[in-house]
This record gives C-alpha cells, sequence and structure tokens, in this order.
C-alpha cells in the first residue's frame, strides 16, 4: 500500500504544474504554430492546409472553454498590447489562474463569448 501511494504521489507531482498551465500551454502552443507558419510564406495550398487545421483545432466550443482558443487569443492579445518580450514574461511567471485573472479583458471575453444571458422571470441575468 505504501508503494503504490508513493506511486501515486510521484504521477501527481509530475501532472500537477501541466495541470495547473493547460490553458497557457496549449494557447502557447497555438499561438507560436500559428506565428511561425504564418512567416513561411507558404505556397497558398499548403497555407490553406495549415489554416484549416489551425482553425480546427482553436474552434470555440459552444457551451464549453477550449483551453487551446482561449490561451490563442489571450497570447495574440497580450502581444498586441504590450509586445512579444511580454509573451516570454507571461509564460515563464503565470500559471492559468493568474493568466487569466490579469490578461482575460472584458473585450476578450466579449470576443471569446463567455457572457451568457438568460431571461428568468421579467429580468435578465
Amino acid at each position: 500500500m505504501k508503494c503504490i501511494l508513493k506511486i501515486v504521489k510521484r504521477e501527481t507531482e509530475y501532472f500537477m504544474p501541466q495541470i495547473e498551465t493547460k490553458i497557457m500551454n496549449e494557447g502557447w502552443a497555438s499561438y507560436w504554430h500559428y506565428t511561425i507558419l504564418n512567416s513561411l510564406e507558404l505556397p497558398e495550398g499548403l497555407h490553406f492546409e495549415f489554416l484549416k487545421r489551425h482553425n480546427d483545432v482553436i474552434a470555440p466550443v459552444a457551451g464549453g472553454l477550449n483551453p487551446y482558443y482561449m490561451g490563442f487569443k489571450i497570447f495574440e492579445d497580450i502581444e498586441r498590447r504590450y509586445g512579444k518580450e511580454k509573451l516570454f514574461e507571461v509564460r515563464s511567471l503565470e500559471r492559468d489562474n493568474s493568466f487569466i485573472r490579469k490578461y482575460l479583458t472584458q473585450d476578450l471575453c466579449e470576443e471569446l463569448n463567455l457572457f451568457q444571458y438568460a431571461k428568468k422571470s421579467f429580468e435578465f441575468v
């Protein structure tokens, strides 16, 4: 039993940082994939194929969150507002909780369609 608990503890220690940075990891990979492939000046057919596959990965999920999409859009916004150097600072210092708290703006929330409105009786909530 002690041996099993040690194994579970080691597995948890390994996976915990990945769990804490899922949106950042997927957004980071999607951001750089998009940035690098756009800079390659691919032939039109290959560029179209790349865009199709990229958009399939970062497609928003109705009624849910796609970590690739959310992370990608936040990193894009950080670059637009603060410059490329800030991306590396954010990447090295933040985890998903602080990343979202500090860099998910109201404009991004609206763009990502994160608000849900419903009518309850005579009020909208």
